[in-house]
């Protein structure tokens, strides 16, 4: 049996679940990334940074994203998904350091930058790889545990926030704990992830054909007995490899793929749009709109709660339910979500309003992140996804300054209103993309389930 093919509808083994386990560590630092700076915020010096200034600071992390998605990701379809990750998490480390010790505006935005590279590059590679190690009908499953690190990291500067500036003395303490845990991770990664098994097997020389066979030992059960075996396999067309050497920016707009990669952009990019925007600025918003720089921590910290659980509850229900259905609904409950927060933002039930909204935000995102693996082939892969994901990070990128601009012109609760329409038209697109992919996904996952009956 072809080996991507054994690996997608075979049960997985304890060493698959392994390497999801690193993969959700790794997506720690971009929760954590993502969070950091908007609890840094309210705690700049007078004069560091102006209110348009801070929307800079904001964006140039999620510029770096974007360019490390797009730019350097996808040249782990040539070399390699390990090598790009360490790349990736060894830029966040650096970044991280350079921001602890930056004194002032134009050194912290350039290590900002730095850092976004590095988990732009990261993000990318760790879903892709979580994908190529997972079967069919597990997936979801393992996008949403990974996902869950990125919630799980923003609950963790959260919590940081709250101890470390008074402990440390300053906003610096929270890229001093940054710095340290991702180093702790890029050792960890160093030791424990592997390369990816169908990546090798395309390469096919003596070395490459080794640690195939080293990694399959280590996975065992069907997985290893079902890809030595030479039984032919019939797979989804999206997933074949396709006769090229190259997987060029181009051959995403091809007639195979080009109606998929702009729904997926557009629906993804609704997605990230608003849900950084609430995850990025609500503690400055929730800040201005009090006067209480803690109210706005505790605020971001429930929504980054809810989050954990928006993963979570992807997780369960990818398991029986199609990433673009769950997308489509996520995103459309958000939006009325978003609107009933603005509504209730001065009463007790903020905070309640707050973690059902992290809920399902994050709910959409995680539906989101796993859409694009599944419709590309192998040598595509990453750039397919890393070009979604990057994309994405535009209206991140804008919505930061935009804000910035805006807090001189327009009250937080306007803001939070007109981020309602960018997940509300995730809504429609994810809509318009489960329907159009529907029968080819739904069609994957009936063959694992036969090829998991057929093993027991």
């Amino acid at each position: 049996m072809e080996l991507g093919s054994a690996i997608r509808t075979s049960k997985m083994g304890l060493y698959q679940w392994l390497v999801i386990a690193v993969c959700t560590l790794c997506n720690i630092m971009d929760g954590y990334d993502l969070f950091v700076m908007g609890f840094a915020l309210p705690h700049l010096p007078e004069g560091f940074a102006a209110p348009a200034e801070k929307g800079y600071l904001v964006s140039s992390a999620f510029l770096g994203m974007a360019l490390g998605m797009i730019l350097i990701a996808p040249l782990a379809d040539r070399y390699g998904r390990r090598p790009l990750a360490l790349i990736g998490l060894t830029l966040n480390f650096v970044g991280m350091i350079l921001a602890a010790f930056s004194p002032s505006f134009e050194t912290l935005a350039a290590s900002r930058f730095i850092t976004g590279l590095g988990v732009g590059v990261m993000t990318t590679i760790i879903v892709v790889l979580a994908t190529e190690y997972a079967s069919a009908k597990k997936r979801n499953f393992a996008i949403g545990i990974i996902v869950l690190g990125l919630p799980l990291g923003s609950t963790i500067a959260g919590a940081v926030g709250l101890t470390v500036i008074d402990v440390y003395g300053g906003w610096q303490g929270l890229f001093v704990v940054g710095a340290v845990l991702s180093g702790a991770i890029l050792l960890l990664t160093i030791v424990m992830l592997p390369e990816s098994i169908e990546f090798l097997k395309t390469k096919d020389t003596e070395d490459s054909r080794k640690r195939v066979a080293a990694i399959l030992d280590r996975i065992g059960g069907a997985v290893a007995e079902a890809a030595r075996t030479d039984a032919p396999v019939t797979t989804p067309a999206a997933r074949e490899v396709e006769p090229t050497t190259t997987a060029s920016f181009s051959r995403l707009f091809s007639p195979r793929f080009r109606e998929r990669t702009i729904l997926l952009w557009l629906a993804f990019g609704g997605m990230v749009t608003t849900q950084y925007f609430i995850t990025s600025w609500t503690p400055q918003l929730i800040s201005n709109v009090t006067g209480r720089n803690d109210l706005g921590g505790i605020v971001g910290t429930v929504i980054s709660f809810g989050g954990m659980l928006g993963a979570l509850i992807f997780a369960v229900v990818g398991l029986r339910m199609l990433a673009t259905k769950i997308a489509w609904i996520a995103s459309l409950i958000s939006a009325f979500c978003l609107i009933a927060f603005v509504l209730l933002i001065s009463t007790p039930l903020a905070l309640v309003a707050a973690a059902i909204l992290g809920t399902f935000a994050m709910m959409a995102v995680a539906a989101g992140t796993s859409m694009a693996p599944p419709l590309y082939p192998l040598d595509l892969r990453a750039r397919g996804y890393g070009s979604m994901i990057g994309f994405g990070r535009v209206g991140a990128i804008l919505m930061p300054i935009i804000v910035g601009y805006a807090l001189t012109v327009f009250t937080p609760l306007t803001l939070y209103v007109a981020a309602v329409v960018p997940i509300a038209i995730a809504a429609i697109v994810a809509f318009i993309l489960w329907r159009r992919t529907r029968d080819e996904l739904a069609a994957e996952g009936q063959q694992s389930d036969q090829k998991v009956l057929e093993a027991t």
